[in-house]
């Protein structure tokens, strides 16, 4: 985040928090000095993540600081930005993952894979009809499918 940005974030902070600036001037004996450290924590995010972090704050999807925390307002907004770029980052490798799978399920299964998808199906139906789940007929019939597919 440039300084001019920076300054843009400024505004909206104070629109967010409208008490902000009357704090900041009581609180704060290097106004210039306070606002300089806040810039150097957060000038490492963009200026959309650092507002979006204020537009949280606005729309109760976070809560802002509570009064005695005002002190650490830029850590505050640091977390916001690592919370957001962390969630981001786990949304992008799940879909990351989901396309991988997909695509490593549309690939052509090898007829090795296909012998053995095969044969656990026939331990499968084996296993059914020793339990007497299957009728012998059913059972001919299914391991017959089985045989067809493996050919």
């Amino acid at each position: 985040m440039t300084k001019e940005e920076f300054n843009q974030w400024l505004k909206r902070l104070k629109i967010v928090q409208p008490s902000m600036p009357r704090w900041l001037a009581d609180n704060c004996e290097d106004l210039r000095g306070t606002l300089e450290l806040w810039h150097r924590t957060l000038e490492r995010y963009t200026l959309a993540e650092a507002l979006q972090v204020l537009d949280d704050w606005a729309s109760g999807t976070y809560p802002p600081p509570k009064n005695y925390e005002r002190d650490n307002l830029h850590l505050h907004v640091k977390a916001g930005c690592d919370l957001r770029r962390d969630r981001d980052r786990k949304r992008r490798e799940l879909e990351e993952s989901q396309q991988r799978a997909a695509a490593y399920e549309q690939r052509e299964a090898t007829p090795a894979a296909n012998f053995l998808a095969s044969y656990y199906d026939a331990l499968k139906l084996k296993q059914q009809f020793t339990k007497d789940e299957l009728s012998e007929l059913e059972y001919i019939q299914r391991r017959r499918e089985i045989l067809e597919a493996i050919e």
